[in-house]
């Protein structure tokens, strides 16, 4: 009898794990067609991968930066206000969805590893035909593949600008295997999926951002819409190793390309230590800086404050690409 009880226990257990895993899926109920893209803003482009939604703006012949998205978020908008100072500036910019987010397409065929984003980059400059240096800006996620990416090609890279980057999360790394266990990490993963994403927007400001945080989390609830979206963040917490990104950051060390490190002080999300780590990290060459009284997103909370320091930055490196 007690074997009977603990066999109907453990497939009671397993039919509430596919009941969740079938409740994950079907929340996201839309495709992401053509007919669907018309409700995103921008422009769309199909490579060998997939399609990017992307926006490029100001003079040809300008400097181009190009903004690397985050984890959860729909680049194009999150970096909007931001983009707009830097084309004030005299840059041209170049904003995209990274894979699994906003209009951009989401695909079981993706790993969504460092791998899969780099790779998305190198094929959306060459469908635009940006084959010249650039500069790098990559917040959260962003930072782990900017990172990557300027490690594989320091001769197409002017400066890279890291913003709490990803790469150095030593007390997430027990959760992120316990997400590696089959079947027990997707239904851990449910039961904390709304607290990864709309649960926690708040927790990136260190001060009251009402307008900031109906932004992120706009563009979370869309990106839920339409199949992929979890699955993609899934896939990205798993198989990016963003917890540690050392050899990433020691390949990076090896190049000469200039690197800014920025990182607030309140950060909640990726704690600030992490700003001293990864410049060890990078052989204590990058330039740092510590903004007090603010959170993991500091282009958007302390834009009056980052953004000059960016532009400064930017404009002290070489004009010629590192080599």
């Amino acid at each position: 009898m007690k074997r009977f009880l603990t066999i109907f226990a453990v497939c009671l257990l397993l039919l509430n794990l596919w009941a969740i895993t079938q409740a994950w899926h079907n929340s996201e109920d839309r495709l992401l067609d053509a007919s669907a893209r018309k409700e995103f803003a921008g422009s769309f482009v199909r490579t060998s991968m997939g399609t990017t939604r992307y926006i490029l703006e100001g003079p040809e012949n300008a400097p181009l930066v190009l903004f690397v998205g985050g984890l959860t978020t729909e680049a194009v908008e999150y970096f909007d206000k931001a983009a707009s100072a830097f084309r004030e500036a005299g840059y041209r910019t170049l904003r995209y969805d990274l894979f699994g987010r906003g209009g951009s397409d989401r695909s079981d065929a993706f790993d969504y590893d460092q791998a899969t984003y780099a790779r998305q980059i190198d094929e959306l400059l060459a469908a635009l035909k940006i084959d010249g240096p650039i500069y790098l800006i990559g917040p959260s996620l962003g930072g782990g593949i900017s990172a990557y990416w300027a490690a594989a090609h320091p001769g197409r890279v002017r400066a890279l600008s890291l913003h709490a980057s990803a790469g150095y999360a030593p007390a997430s790394e027990p959760i992120v295997s316990l997400l590696k266990v089959p079947v027990l990490g997707r239904y851990l993963f449910w039961l904390q999926q709304d607290r990864l994403t709309l649960g926690r927007v708040g927790a990136h400001f260190a001060t009251p951002q009402e307008s900031a945080v109906d932004l992120v989390q706009d563009g979370i609830r869309r990106s839920a819409l339409f199949k992929g979206y979890r699955e993609a963040l899934f896939r990205t917490i798993t198989n990016f190793g963003a917890t540690n990104l050392e050899p990433t950051f020691t390949r990076l060390a090896a190049t000469a390309v200039p690197v800014q490190i920025l990182w607030g002080k309140e950060d909640q999300i990726l704690s600030v230590d992490g700003a001293q780590k990864i410049n060890a990290w990078l052989g204590g060459r990058a330039e740092v800086a510590l903004l007090p009284n603010v959170g993991h997103m500091a282009m958007l909370e302390a834009g009056d404050r980052s953004i000059p320091l960016v532009l400064k930055f930017f404009a002290s490196t070489r004009k010629d690409p590192a080599r």
